[in-house]
């Protein structure tokens, strides 16, 4: 697992890569959902209730982020997520 984080003036950018099964991208806009569950290409569900996408997206558009991936079955996925910042 890789984890980056950096800032701009007005946004921190954060990104979580893991080198997993992947994820095909007519799930992408899935994967956020409650209790959703990515299933390997076997047809075996990968393990977890699913909820951790789904809370960390609730949490970070309440605090007026953005989150997203990038992801190839087989390579892996990127996780992306922007929080404003706000100035000291």
């Amino acid at each position: 697992m890789l984890v980056e984080g950096s800032r701009d003036k007005s946004v921190y950018l954060f990104s979580v890569e893991d080198f997993g099964v992947g994820i095909p991208e007519d799930m992408h806009d899935k994967v956020f959902g409650r209790f959703f569950r990515v299933s390997e290409s076997s047809g075996n569900r990968v393990s977890g209730l699913g909820l951790g996408l789904f809370i960390s997206a609730r949490i970070i558009k309440q605090h007026g982020g953005n989150l997203w991936l990038q992801s190839q079955p087989g390579k892996g996925s990127k996780f992306f997520f922007s929080l404003p910042a706000k100035d000291d």
